[in-house]
């Protein structure tokens, strides 16, 4: 969200390399905060004793052997996530880095001044992230499986991504904002469904080595397409 601003003000004051060093900086900014601030929930200070009860209500035994990666590739559940990675994150991405050349040799959008159509649409791809949970959430209050309420809410999140295609036939520079801004947000949505999916159907201590699987054979595709 604070990238549509910052970015472009750096951009066309000091140039492209430092933006890309400014950026970079704020993360290790951030990691300071988090350095300072993250506790695990045993021992934080200021975590009261029903919010500690409510975190690991559902906590489960982490004793036992872990799973080697080798042996994750045996369950169909796993390619299941690797596959939805697959086929999904090299669109993401594209999107991600397409959009601002996208808008400016479309619409003479200025790339070094902050833009409302940036922000409009990588806003709403935060909100999808954060929100995607939520209707899920609200089928499984209803007495639906989670299984069915995740994939349920996968499927309609899918279908909000169709009308993307309707962008070629747009006039208006915000006719494809919101055109956009619903792809990005309904994809961030599913794709937080997808990664809650994992802890569904894993145990805690294979979770992370699943998501870990997924997220490297898209990053080995992403390679590979550079070098090629």
């Amino acid at each position: 969200m604070v990238a549509p601003i910052l970015v472009p003000w750096v951009l066309g004051i000091y140039g492209w390399q430092m933006a890309f060093v400014l950026t970079g900086l704020v993360g290790f900014i951030w990691l300071i905060f988090w350095w300072w601030s993250y506790e695990n929930p045993q021992r934080h200070k200021k975590l009261s004793a029903d919010e500690l009860v409510y975190i690991t209500s559902d906590a489960e035994s982490t004793t036992g052997e872990s799973i080697p990666w080798l042996d994750l590739l045996r369950y169909r559940q796993t390619w299941a996530f690797i596959l939805g990675k697959l086929f999904t994150d090299p669109v993401w991405w594209f999107f991600l880095f397409w959009l601002p050349s996208y808008f400016a040799s479309s619409f003479n959008l200025d790339l070094k001044k902050p833009s409302l159509p940036l922000i409009f649409v990588y806003t709403a791809a935060t909100l999808g992230s954060v929100g995607g949970g939520y209707l899920s959430g609200y089928f499984i209050r209803r007495g639906w499986t989670i299984n069915r309420s995740r994939k349920t809410a996968m499927l309609l999140y899918a279908l909000c991504i169709v009308p993307i295609v309707l962008t070629r036939y747009a006039t208006s520079i915000w006719e494809v904002v919101g055109l956009l801004s619903l792809a990005v947000a309904a994809h961030q949505a599913w794709s937080a469904n997808l990664f809650t999916l994992v802890s569904d159907m894993f145990p805690k201590k294979a979770v992370s080595s699943v998501v870990g699987l997924g997220a490297w054979q898209v990053r080995w595709v992403d390679f590979s397409s550079r070098l090629w």
